[in-house]
């Protein structure tokens, strides 16, 4: 038995030693902040993240709520646009196909992600350079890259844009080729 192991004195004698009393301030203390947490709410009342159907026009008039911009592919026939919407302003738009359910949890569908990032051109420089990665220059003096282990995501970024944008499409191919033809674009 180590000294750390053996009781003291107040303890042997059936009482709470200051170690224990320690512990036992500490958990009630973490307790008393979780607690705190779970309860306090919100001070918008609003959740961390919001899904909607959303129509062309609801879509034209996002970027004017968010604050900044936002960017899809573009109208679809037949598809329910999915708008995401998180609180520290990430914002998605998914082309769901007729019959498919707001939130379904496969990743089959087209998305098209815009992320508020500070210097985002600077970190999708460093990611094209890495090996193994897709990487073009596109129009706008933008870069569009894509790692090896997640080819369906193309992200791609622009000068004086502190965004990210990210173009998702379970066909790699198809993801591509929306980003290099310059179809994904600000809503507008």
């Amino acid at each position: 038995m180590t000294v750390e192991d053996r009781p003291d004195a107040t303890e042997a004698a059936g009482g709470i030693g200051p170690v224990r009393l320690g512990a036992i301030v500490v958990l009630a203390a973490a307790a008393a902040v979780v607690t705190w947490l779970l309860v306090k709410g919100d001070d918008e009342k609003s959740p961390a993240t919001t899904v909607t159907a959303a129509s062309p026009d609801d879509l034209r008039k996002l970027p004017a709520s968010v604050g900044h911009p936002v960017y899809w592919a573009g109208p679809m026939r037949g598809v329910t646009y999915e708008l995401t919407r998180a609180k520290k302003g990430d914002v998605y738009i998914r082309y769901l196909p007729a019959g498919v359910a707001l939130e379904d949890k496969r990743p089959d569908f087209l998305t098209v992600g815009t992320y508020p990032y500070a210097q985002a051109l600077s970190y999708a420089r460093s990611q094209a350079n890495e090996a193994g990665t897709f990487k073009r220059t596109i129009a706008g003096h933008g870069i569009a890259f894509s790692s090896k282990k997640k080819p369906e995501s193309v992200f791609f970024a622009y000068p004086r844009l502190d965004y990210l944008f990210e173009v998702y499409d379970p066909t790699p191919l198809r993801a591509r080729r929306l980003v290099l033809s310059g179809r994904v674009r600000p809503v507008g």
